[in-house]
């Protein structure tokens, strides 16, 4: 009788561990299940560190007061949304153009205490967008970025917080180019399967 409870426990087990790796399957490989895919994943897991540009802004005068923070946000159409942080939102689309995060772990910003916090500084981030121009996206970043550093008295640095230069700009530029391209082609390929 007790080897009957260990076969049937490690047939339970092996029955859920199963269920769970279809599940998983199912969200990572959409078509395996005949599932059309369409524009953007809700798995976050699939994106690359390649696809999040980052920027950082850092205090010259070693802290940014809260309500200087709430007023730039507010000058640059910055809205306190999803995760406690800041997002530039399109018209029409759930997906922000692009965000931004509070330099300090957690990253999030506090509703309620916003006024009065302080911090050393921001992340600006961009998640390169599949359904809208990344080109244009990236310049809607880098424009408010410009904006905010001055209003804030604070400087550009690149995502390792090293002084951002119009090389790196450019490189920057550069590689959203060749992600655009890519997306392009995968969505070539796509038409003629």
């Amino acid at each position: 009788m007790d080897s009957f409870r260990w076969i049937l426990l490690g047939v339970g087990i092996l029955l859920l561990v199963g269920v769970y790796l279809l599940y998983i399957l199912e969200k990572r490989f959409p078509h395996w299940f005949g599932r059309e895919v369409e524009g953007e994943s809700e798995n976050d897991d699939a994106i690359t560190d390649e696809e999040v540009i980052y920027l950082n802004l850092q205090s010259r005068d070693g802290e940014i007061e809260g309500a200087d923070l709430i007023r730039a946000m507010q000058k640059y159409d910055l809205t306190h949304g999803d995760m406690g942080i800041f997002h530039r939102l399109t018209e029409g689309s759930r997906q922000p153009l692009f965000s931004v995060a509070n330099m300090v772990e957690p990253g999030n910003f506090d509703i309620e205490t916003l006024s009065t916090m302080t911090t050393p500084g921001l992340t600006l981030f961009l998640r390169l967008p599949r359904t809208f121009d990344a080109l244009h996206a990236l310049d809607e970043m880098w424009a408010t970025t410009r904006g905010l550093a001055s209003e804030l008295n604070a400087d550009i640095l690149d995502r390792n917080r090293q002084p951002f230069s119009s090389q790196k700009q450019q490189k920057m530029r550069d590689e959203v180019l060749e992600y655009m391209r890519q997306i392009a082609l995968q969505q070539k390929v796509s038409e003629y399967r």
